[in-house]
Protein backbone atom coordinates (compact mmCIF):
# COMPACT_ATOMS: atom_id res chain seq x y z
CA UNK A 1 0.00 0.00 0.00
CA UNK A 2 1.25 3.49 -0.80
CA UNK A 3 2.32 5.56 2.24
CA UNK A 4 -0.05 8.27 3.36
CA UNK A 5 0.79 11.61 1.75
CA UNK A 6 1.07 14.38 4.35
CA UNK A 7 -0.83 17.59 3.84
CA UNK A 8 1.19 20.59 2.61
CA UNK A 9 2.85 22.63 5.32
CA UNK A 10 1.73 26.10 6.25
CA UNK A 11 3.98 29.11 6.70
CA UNK A 12 4.85 28.16 10.28
CA UNK A 13 5.77 24.58 9.38
CA UNK A 14 2.47 23.07 10.56
CA UNK A 15 0.38 20.87 8.30
CA UNK A 16 -2.53 22.53 6.52
CA UNK A 17 -5.63 20.40 7.04
CA UNK A 18 -7.32 19.48 3.76
CA UNK A 19 -11.01 20.21 3.26
CA UNK A 20 -13.49 17.58 4.42
CA UNK A 21 -15.38 15.62 1.78
CA UNK A 22 -19.08 16.36 2.17
CA UNK A 23 -22.31 15.00 0.75
CA UNK A 24 -22.92 16.92 -2.47
CA UNK A 25 -19.24 17.43 -3.31
CA UNK A 26 -17.78 16.68 -6.74
CA UNK A 27 -14.60 14.63 -6.63
CA UNK A 28 -11.92 12.94 -8.70
CA UNK A 29 -10.76 9.41 -7.86
CA UNK A 30 -7.17 8.56 -8.78
CA UNK A 31 -5.85 5.01 -8.83
CA UNK A 32 -2.49 3.75 -7.57
CA UNK A 33 -0.94 4.15 -11.04
CA UNK A 34 -2.04 7.78 -11.50
CA UNK A 35 -5.06 7.14 -13.75
CA UNK A 36 -8.42 8.75 -12.99
CA UNK A 37 -11.58 6.68 -12.67
CA UNK A 38 -14.09 7.60 -15.37
CA UNK A 39 -17.17 6.53 -17.31
CA UNK A 40 -17.32 5.61 -20.99
CA UNK A 41 -20.56 4.23 -22.48
CA UNK A 42 -21.71 3.18 -19.03
CA UNK A 43 -18.52 1.26 -18.29
CA UNK A 44 -16.23 2.21 -15.41
CA UNK A 45 -12.57 2.45 -16.38
CA UNK A 46 -9.32 4.00 -15.21
CA UNK A 47 -7.20 4.79 -18.26
CA UNK A 48 -6.77 8.58 -18.37
CA UNK A 49 -4.11 10.62 -16.60
CA UNK A 50 -5.97 13.82 -17.58
CA UNK A 51 -8.87 15.24 -15.58
CA UNK A 52 -11.99 15.42 -17.76
CA UNK A 53 -15.70 15.74 -17.11
CA UNK A 54 -16.14 11.99 -17.43
CA UNK A 55 -13.81 11.63 -14.43
CA UNK A 56 -16.05 13.68 -12.14
CA UNK A 57 -18.27 12.00 -9.54
CA UNK A 58 -20.84 13.52 -7.21
CA UNK A 59 -20.86 12.16 -3.63
CA UNK A 60 -24.14 11.55 -1.82
CA UNK A 61 -24.35 10.11 1.68
CA UNK A 62 -27.02 7.42 1.96
CA UNK A 63 -30.01 8.51 4.01
CA UNK A 64 -29.29 12.22 3.63
CA UNK A 65 -31.31 14.71 1.60
CA UNK A 66 -29.90 15.93 -1.70
CA UNK A 67 -29.30 19.33 -0.04
CA UNK A 68 -27.26 17.85 2.82
CA UNK A 69 -23.63 18.90 3.27
CA UNK A 70 -22.81 16.43 6.05
CA UNK A 71 -19.17 15.39 6.29
CA UNK A 72 -18.29 11.93 5.01
CA UNK A 73 -16.69 9.75 7.68
CA UNK A 74 -14.76 6.53 7.15
CA UNK A 75 -17.25 3.65 7.11
CA UNK A 76 -20.09 5.74 5.61
CA UNK A 77 -22.27 4.34 2.82
CA UNK A 78 -22.27 6.66 -0.18
CA UNK A 79 -23.54 6.80 -3.75
CA UNK A 80 -21.31 8.04 -6.57
CA UNK A 81 -23.08 9.71 -9.51
CA UNK A 82 -21.26 10.13 -12.82
CA UNK A 83 -21.64 13.05 -15.24
CA UNK A 84 -24.23 10.94 -17.09
CA UNK A 85 -26.55 10.98 -14.08
CA UNK A 86 -25.96 7.24 -13.60
CA UNK A 87 -24.49 5.75 -10.45
CA UNK A 88 -21.58 3.40 -9.89
CA UNK A 89 -22.99 -0.08 -9.45
CA UNK A 90 -21.49 -3.40 -8.38
CA UNK A 91 -23.34 -6.05 -10.34
CA UNK A 92 -24.97 -8.73 -8.20
CA UNK A 93 -25.63 -12.29 -9.25
CA UNK A 94 -29.21 -12.77 -8.14
CA UNK A 95 -31.05 -12.10 -11.42
CA UNK A 96 -30.67 -11.18 -15.05
CA UNK A 97 -30.42 -7.52 -16.02
CA UNK A 98 -30.47 -5.38 -19.14
CA UNK A 99 -27.78 -5.15 -20.33
CA UNK A 100 -26.72 -8.66 -19.37
CA UNK A 101 -23.71 -8.12 -17.10
CA UNK A 102 -21.49 -10.64 -15.25
CA UNK A 103 -21.42 -10.62 -11.46
CA UNK A 104 -18.87 -8.32 -9.80
CA UNK A 105 -18.68 -6.05 -12.84
CA UNK A 106 -18.47 -2.37 -11.86
CA UNK A 107 -20.53 -0.14 -14.15
CA UNK A 108 -22.76 2.95 -14.35
CA UNK A 109 -25.72 1.86 -16.49
CA UNK A 110 -28.52 2.95 -14.14
CA UNK A 111 -29.53 5.85 -11.90
CA UNK A 112 -30.88 3.59 -9.13
CA UNK A 113 -30.13 4.20 -5.45
CA UNK A 114 -30.51 0.65 -4.15
CA UNK A 115 -28.25 -1.95 -2.55
CA UNK A 116 -26.17 -2.54 -5.69
CA UNK A 117 -25.20 1.15 -5.65
CA UNK A 118 -24.18 1.15 -1.97
CA UNK A 119 -20.47 1.86 -1.54
CA UNK A 120 -18.78 1.84 1.86
CA UNK A 121 -15.95 4.37 1.79
CA UNK A 122 -13.04 3.66 4.15
CA UNK A 123 -9.78 5.43 4.84
CA UNK A 124 -6.72 3.24 4.33
CA UNK A 125 -5.33 4.48 7.64
CA UNK A 126 -7.12 5.89 10.64
CA UNK A 127 -10.75 6.79 11.15
CA UNK A 128 -12.85 9.92 11.20
CA UNK A 129 -13.65 12.45 8.51
CA UNK A 130 -12.47 11.77 4.97
CA UNK A 131 -10.59 14.71 3.53
CA UNK A 132 -9.45 15.76 0.10
CA UNK A 133 -6.28 13.85 -0.96
CA UNK A 134 -6.93 11.04 1.53
CA UNK A 135 -6.35 7.49 0.37
CA UNK A 136 -9.53 5.44 0.47
CA UNK A 137 -11.10 2.13 -0.56
CA UNK A 138 -14.66 1.49 -1.78
CA UNK A 139 -16.53 -1.68 -0.80
CA UNK A 140 -19.67 -2.84 -2.61
CA UNK A 141 -22.73 -4.69 -1.37
CA UNK A 142 -21.00 -8.05 -1.96
CA UNK A 143 -18.33 -7.20 0.66
CA UNK A 144 -15.81 -7.00 -2.19
CA UNK A 145 -13.78 -3.87 -2.88
CA UNK A 146 -13.50 -2.03 -6.17
CA UNK A 147 -10.24 -3.21 -7.71
CA UNK A 148 -8.40 -1.32 -10.47
CA UNK A 149 -6.02 -3.55 -12.42
CA UNK A 150 -4.96 -1.59 -15.48
CA UNK A 151 -8.08 -0.62 -17.40
CA UNK A 152 -10.05 -3.43 -15.76
CA UNK A 153 -12.36 -2.57 -12.86
CA UNK A 154 -14.07 -5.29 -10.81
CA UNK A 155 -15.23 -5.96 -7.28
CA UNK A 156 -12.73 -8.40 -5.80
CA UNK A 157 -11.72 -9.92 -2.47
CA UNK A 158 -8.51 -11.57 -1.40
CA UNK A 159 -5.03 -10.95 -0.09
CA UNK A 160 -2.48 -8.84 -1.91
CA UNK A 161 -4.97 -6.47 -3.57
CA UNK A 162 -4.56 -3.41 -1.32
CA UNK A 163 -2.57 -1.33 -3.81
CA UNK A 164 -5.04 -2.11 -6.62
CA UNK A 165 -7.94 -1.06 -4.37
CA UNK A 166 -6.47 2.20 -3.10
CA UNK A 167 -7.81 5.48 -4.49
CA UNK A 168 -6.91 9.08 -3.78
CA UNK A 169 -10.04 11.20 -3.43
CA UNK A 170 -9.72 14.84 -4.50
CA UNK A 171 -12.39 17.43 -3.81
CA UNK A 172 -13.24 19.74 -6.72
CA UNK A 173 -13.87 23.35 -5.64
CA UNK A 174 -17.42 24.61 -6.15
CA UNK A 175 -17.76 26.72 -9.27
CA UNK A 176 -15.13 24.82 -11.25
CA UNK A 177 -16.07 25.04 -14.95
CA UNK A 178 -17.73 22.25 -16.96
CA UNK A 179 -18.38 20.01 -13.97
CA UNK A 180 -21.41 18.35 -12.43
CA UNK A 181 -24.16 20.37 -10.84
CA UNK A 182 -24.19 20.02 -7.09
CA UNK A 183 -27.36 17.93 -7.10
CA UNK A 184 -27.75 14.64 -9.00
CA UNK A 185 -28.66 15.31 -12.62
CA UNK A 186 -31.61 12.91 -12.64
CA UNK A 187 -33.90 11.72 -9.85
CA UNK A 188 -33.43 8.07 -8.91
CA UNK A 189 -35.75 5.45 -10.32
CA UNK A 190 -36.71 2.28 -8.53
CA UNK A 191 -34.52 -0.72 -9.26
CA UNK A 192 -36.46 -2.87 -11.75
CA UNK A 193 -37.79 -6.21 -10.61
CA UNK A 194 -36.75 -9.45 -12.30
CA UNK A 195 -40.15 -9.51 -14.09
CA UNK A 196 -39.69 -5.98 -15.40
CA UNK A 197 -36.18 -6.83 -16.60
CA UNK A 198 -37.50 -9.87 -18.46
CA UNK A 199 -40.23 -7.75 -20.08
CA UNK A 200 -37.65 -5.16 -21.13
CA UNK A 201 -35.46 -7.86 -22.62
CA UNK A 202 -38.43 -9.36 -24.47
CA UNK A 203 -39.39 -5.97 -25.91
CA UNK A 204 -35.80 -5.34 -27.03
CA UNK A 205 -35.63 -8.76 -28.70
CA UNK A 206 -38.98 -8.24 -30.47
CA UNK A 207 -37.88 -4.82 -31.73
CA UNK A 208 -34.64 -6.26 -33.07
CA UNK A 209 -36.53 -9.03 -34.89
CA UNK A 210 -38.96 -6.52 -36.43
CA UNK A 211 -36.05 -4.41 -37.67
CA UNK A 212 -34.34 -7.49 -39.12
CA UNK A 213 -37.44 -8.61 -40.98
CA UNK A 214 -38.24 -5.13 -42.32
CA UNK A 215 -34.70 -4.84 -43.69
CA UNK A 216 -35.00 -8.17 -45.51
CA UNK A 217 -32.46 -9.90 -43.28
CA UNK A 218 -35.02 -12.35 -41.95
CA UNK A 219 -36.38 -13.65 -45.24
CA UNK A 220 -35.36 -17.24 -45.72
CA UNK A 221 -32.27 -16.89 -43.60
CA UNK A 222 -31.21 -18.21 -40.19
CA UNK A 223 -30.76 -15.86 -37.25
CA UNK A 224 -27.24 -15.91 -35.80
Amino acid sequence: MQPHKPAPEGGNGTEVEQEAIRSGDNVYLKTHNGSYVGIRNGEVEAVSSVKEQRNVFNVHVKGESFKSTVEVASGTIIFLTAYTGKRITVQGGTHNTVPDTPSDTVHAYWDHMASWQNLVVEKTSGNGTIRSMDEIMLEGHTAKRLTFDGASVRASAGAGLADLQTLTIERIPEGAPALLERLPMTPPTAAPSSRRRRRSASRATAAALRELVSSGGGAGGALV
